[in-house]
């Protein structure tokens, strides 16, 4: 039997009982961003350690200036304190010190909200030891990895993850992160799209009338536009119908348990869930498949109204 929703002819149903909600993984996201981490970083080592450097001193004034405090500080956990980290090593990770803490104590970081990086295939490898800054965010995940914002010194400077986003090398990726620092990053994604930065050069937002780009894109994190058609709604998942055809169709979805976080975001917008029908949206995550793409949403910075906005294609 099928659920009907909260919009008229509409009917949504999933089977739930053999239905895996995608969540974000560090291992992937990591791996994938470990080389335009150290293009990045070298940049900043270069020109910190040698001002006559021409090449490398403009990566190192945009890491230090580019992001901007505002952004940091939107991003950074109230009252957190930074912790000295080296990286990042091969795989991309940022550790802890050493002679900071024993062997045993030695802690791990990925950086978290952001995702896709991109990676080429003659990336520098930065001075080993040179010292950044983790603010944690967040419990350390199954494989022992801590999310956290790297900044470049102990006062909250640019973040790295706002750099590699406005370089077209990540993309913004809302998790853990605040709405106010999730306009941050979304910010910065913008900027690299509007000037065809990184992967911007060649890619864009996907269609979400386009399935078979969105069914080739099962696994990874992406950004999806569209107009939702109809609403709805069960005991525990509101639905966004971006087709009439369930079976194949794009949807997003979002847990009952979080409508409060996304109605308060879109109420400074001047939306509410109900309004959604007939909009223009964005929609970031990672696409899933069951009875046709499918990303479900636990942040409110994932979903943009794009009805009178330039943001959207």
């Amino acid at each position: 039997m099928g659920r009907t929703g909260s919009s008229a002819g509409c009917i949504r149903h999933r089977r739930w009982h053999k239905y895996r909600l995608p969540k974000p993984d560090p291992l992937r996201q990591v791996f994938n961003s470990a080389a335009a981490l150290l293009l990045i970083l070298a940049g900043l080592i270069s020109g910190t350690n040698r001002a006559d450097a021409k090449d490398t001193a403009p990566a190192a004034a945009a890491y230090a200036e580019g992001a901007g405090g505002a952004s940091t500080a939107a991003c950074l956990p109230e009252g957190g304190l930074p912790i000295p980290v080296t990286g990042p090593d091969k795989a991309g990770f940022f550790r802890t010190l050493p002679g900071e803490t024993s062997a045993k104590d030695v802690h791990h970081y990925v950086l978290t909200d952001i995702a896709g990086a991109w990676s080429g295939p003659d990336t520098p490898i930065p001075a080993s030891g040179q010292s950044l800054w983790a603010w944690p965010q967040g419990k350390p995940n199954r494989w022992g990895l801590t999310p956290a914002w790297i900044t470049a010194d102990s006062k909250g400077g640019a973040l790295l993850q706002i750099q590699l986003i406005e370089r077209g090398l990540a993309l913004a990726a809302p998790y853990l992160g605040s709405m106010a620092c999730s306009k941050a990053l979304i910010a910065a994604e913008k900027s690299a799209r509007v000037r065809r930065q990184g992967r911007w050069k060649k890619e864009t937002a996907l269609s979400t009338m386009n399935l078979n780009a969105l069914t080739a894109s099962a696994g990874h994190y992406v950004l999806v536009e569209g107009r939702i058609v109809s609403l709805g709604k069960s005991s525990r998942t509101r639905y966004l119908n971006f087709g009439r055809n369930w079976k194949t169709d794009f949807t997003a979805t979002l847990s009952t348990k979080q409508e409060k976080s996304f109605s308060d975001a879109l109420a400074s917008a001047g939306m509410s869930l109900e309004d959604l029908a007939g909009h223009a949206v964005q929609i970031r995550g990672v696409v899933d498949l069951n009875d046709g793409p499918h990303i479900h949403m636990t942040h409110p910075g994932q979903i943009i109204i794009l009805d009178g906005n330039e943001d959207r294609k």
